[in-house]
């Protein structure tokens, strides 16, 4: 057995806990029964389940690696012949499986209240009362799933922040726990319950209480229930977040291994949102799947471009690795050391580059966007004109990237990454509003600051073409003055 695993659990479920955790919830739900029968145990359950794993087991999923960092523990299990693998599934099964015991308990009452509730239905339907959501035995299958997927999900993607924080920090102090619960309940709840909804909102149906006729998803041309969608999709992504988070474990711990799998995943994302037709069906006068597809993808690649050079590690010597490996063309190390960032901003570029390539668009794309959007950019009618955005957004976006790069690159860099993202703030937002109240938002000044499309590529990008040069100047003269290995890299 995993002895990570059975460490975790050994320390979890006690013989006291496992007597208490049913006792409770028994008491918990037997008053729902008593004042509201088995409507007021459905409800309760879920309110439990929900609680127990988002409010409870994501701070212990991600505390898991908290307490290894401040009880100075963490170096010694690195030193271990643990894998990554190991430790992964011995933290999230093991110092959760208390937490797991409740929910599995609350789950399991929840169905068995739904079908006591769906029994009553069949025989006295009139006793039911009108706004009381009546399940089959089948869509009570299908909500059970959508309910362990999206809490797993939620567990997976809290560890996941966790590791990544560990990964940027390099005190004892440990990381912060608070912030991986949010950002799990903001991915893994959010996205869990909004899929269902979003995917029945494109295909312009409602749901039904039999699960057979449930809604359908046109992805790609195939028409499938959105029940097996939805479940489909988290069983996926649940699979992309453990892939994710054992392999940054991998990268904390020191294995050797190449960065694959962050351009998959970027391209899945992307590839997995141009599939919905509605896409197509809402941009009628683009005449071409291929624009749309690219576009989609081209979009996926620069959010994950922001987010990967915001939240990745800045390590020197890394850097300096990379340059190294680029410099004597050994590819291996290149796979090594490449930044995920970069791995985005290369698929930006090659999306870019497919799209104006094949990519058609007929006359009257303002249309298809809000119109203070339009006028915010200067998006006209001419079929040209949204490719130009394209490209001066690209533009864009690699001049936030070396602004951030510039300053993870000075002597003083311990928050350049927060420093970054105030500074891309006053870029984006606070300038443009100033610009925009003292009236000069129809000169040039804007274009240093948003992408504008006016008077064709050349008047729209050399603005933004000169910021990057300056930064690419700027941050050269700083890796030169920090590409020697220094006696202590300054945090």
């Amino acid at each position: 057995m995993n002895p990570e695993l059975k460490r975790n659990i050994l320390i979890e479920l006690t013989s006291q806990r496992l007597l208490a955790m049913p006792v409770i919830l028994g008491l918990i739900f037997a008053v729902a029964w008593v004042t509201e029968d088995a409507a007021g145990v459905i409800t309760t359950s879920e309110i439990v389940f929900w609680l127990l794993v988002f409010l409870w087991g994501t701070r212990k999923a991600a505390g898991a690696f908290d307490s290894e960092l401040a009880n100075n523990t963490w170096d010694s299990q690195r030193l271990s012949a643990l894998s990554a693998g190991q430790i992964f599934t011995g933290k999230l099964f093991g110092n959760t499986s208390f937490v797991l015991y409740g929910a599995l308990i609350s789950i399991l009452v929840n169905a068995t209240a739904r079908l006591e509730l769906y029994a009553t239905w069949l025989d006295r339907p009139q006793s039911i009362p009108l706004r009381t959501v009546v399940l089959g035995p089948g869509d009570i299958v299908w909500s059970t799933a959508h309910d362990l997927l999206s809490a797993f999900l939620g567990l997976v993607v809290a560890m996941f922040v966790a590791v990544v924080l560990m990964a940027r920090t390099r005190s004892s102090k440990g990381i912060s726990v608070t912030f991986c619960q949010v950002f799990a309940i903001g991915v893994a709840g959010v996205f869990a319950d909004r899929l269902g909804s979003f995917v029945n909102t494109v295909s312009g149906r409602a749901l039904t209480q039999d699960a057979a006729s449930f809604a359908m998803a046109n992805w790609y041309g195939m028409a499938t229930p959105v029940v097996w969608f939805v479940i489909a999709s988290l069983v996926v992504y649940l699979l992309w977040a453990v892939l994710g988070t054992v392999r940054q474990l991998r990268s904390v711990l020191q294995f050797r291994g190449y960065r694959w799998a962050w351009a998959l995943f970027v391209l899945f994302v992307g590839v997995y949102l141009a599939g919905f037709d509605t896409l197509y069906q809402r941009a009628p006068t683009f005449n071409n799947s291929a624009f749309v597809f690219l576009t989609v993808i081209w979009a996926t690649a620069t959010l994950f471009t922001y987010l990967a050079v915001l939240t990745e590690t800045k390590s020197l010597q890394g850097y300096r690795s990379y340059v190294a490996a680029l410099r004597r063309f050994r590819v291996t190390e290149i796979f090594e050391f490449q930044p995920f960032w970069l791995t985005s901003l290369m698929l930006v570029a090659i999306a870019l580059v497919v799209n104006l390539a094949v990519g058609q668009v007929q006359a009257g794309v303002r249309n298809e966007f809000d119109p203070e959007l339009a006028e915010l950019f200067h998006i006209g009618a001419s079929s040209i004109d949204l490719k130009i955005f394209l490209v001066v957004a690209s533009l864009f976006l690699v001049r936030d990237c070396l602004l951030v790069m510039t300053l993870n690159f000075g002597r003083r860099r311990r928050r350049a990454d927060l420093a970054a993202l105030v500074y891309l703030a006053a870029l984006y937002v606070i300038v443009p509003l100033l610009v925009r109240g003292l009236d000069l938002d129809q000169t040039i000044l804007m274009k240093f600051f948003l992408p504008q499309v006016d008077g064709g590529l050349a008047a729209s990008a050399w603005p933004v073409v000169l910021e990057v040069a300056g930064l690419t100047v700027v941050m050269v003269l700083r890796w030169r003055a920090v590409r020697q290995p220094l006696a202590a890299d300054a945090a």
